[in-house]
């Protein structure tokens, strides 16, 4: 990976994850601070070199480069959101190499609640073939292994749900590689309750002037009428990808998301596989507690 890049265009800021946890929200509210740039593709993975390259969207320092092209002298803020660079194992290492001063901003959530969204997510992307969540939790070690992979899956190891969201292991390996005054902690409830004080403490953060700004939901969870046709769409858009065929803008692709798409609304699980659920995370819970000093029972208990 090319580390070299022009300093004055050079990102600055992080959003590293998790997904699911209101980072498409506050990348919304963030963009609109005028001392603060972010490009207009969210979630480029450019720095996720150890996952598979249908998952990152921009893979050439050049690509990358160009997205920061627009920004000017008093973007005094660069940011890049990417949310499974938190998951990556190569993507802080390789973001510390290409700006040592970096600083980021992880969000957080109860993971049994995470990983339903997860789940409902994957179904709306065309991602996941298993409709039945308790099928797919079940299968979850065994997705690496081919198990209800197919040609669009964009990376088989993001359909692990149990290790894709043990944020809390995620962090600790984090604060083994970045100082804690470089991190902002944000719980998705807490964004919920309050979003005018977690952007104030944001700004500070971040060393830049108090602004209004419009705290507007954005990607609440939906999911498809028909997510066999969601899948089929997916896998015509990837040959096309790969015989290098350029959109032909007819418009379709709006008109299916609008048509094929309904709110989505959280099922009371059952209570055994709920409970295995809080227990199998518990553990990781617990590793949030202790490194963020926080008292997160309501989560597993």
């Amino acid at each position: 990976m090319n580390t070299e890049f022009n300093q004055s265009h050079k990102p600055n800021f992080f959003i590293l994850g998790g997904p699911k946890c209101g980072t498409t929200s506050l990348y919304y509210w963030l963009k609109q601070h005028s001392q603060i740039y972010f490009p207009e593709i969210k979630e480029t993975h450019y720095f996720s070199t150890d996952l598979h390259d249908h998952k990152r969207a921009i893979r050439k320092d050049c690509a990358y480069r160009s997205l920061y092209e627009k920004a000017s002298a008093q973007h005094k803020i660069l940011g890049d959101a990417s949310v499974f660079h938190l998951f990556s194992k190569d993507a802080v290492k390789n973001i510390l190499k290409f700006n040592p001063d970096a600083k980021f901003l992880v969000m957080l959530r109860n993971p049994v609640e995470m990983v339903q969204s997860l789940h409902a997510q994957y179904l709306h992307s065309g991602n996941e073939i298993y409709e039945d969540f308790e099928k797919a939790w079940r299968l979850k070690n065994e997705r690496i292994q081919g198990v209800g992979v197919t040609r669009i899956t964009e990376d088989p190891q993001l359909l692990n749900y149990g290790e894709v969201c043990k944020l809390g292991e995620q962090i600790e390996r984090l604060l083994r590689t970045v100082t804690r005054d470089r991190v902002f902690f944000v719980f998705l409830e807490d964004l919920k309750q309050n979003p005018d004080v977690i952007l104030r403490d944001l700004f500070i953060f971040l060393d830049i002037q108090e602004e209004n700004i419009e705290t507007k939901v954005y990607n609440k969870a939906t999911k498809r009428k028909y997510p066999k046709l969601q899948r089929l769409i997916k896998y015509l858009n990837r040959i096309k990808k790969d015989l290098k065929i350029k959109n032909l803008n007819t418009g379709f692709g709006r008109y299916h998301r609008k048509f094929n798409s309904i709110e989505f609304e959280k099922s009371l699980l059952p209570h055994a596989i709920k409970q295995e659920l809080s227990t199998f995370f518990e553990s990781d819970i617990k590793k949030i507690e202790k490194v963020l000093d926080k008292n997160l029972k309501h989560w597993y208990e």
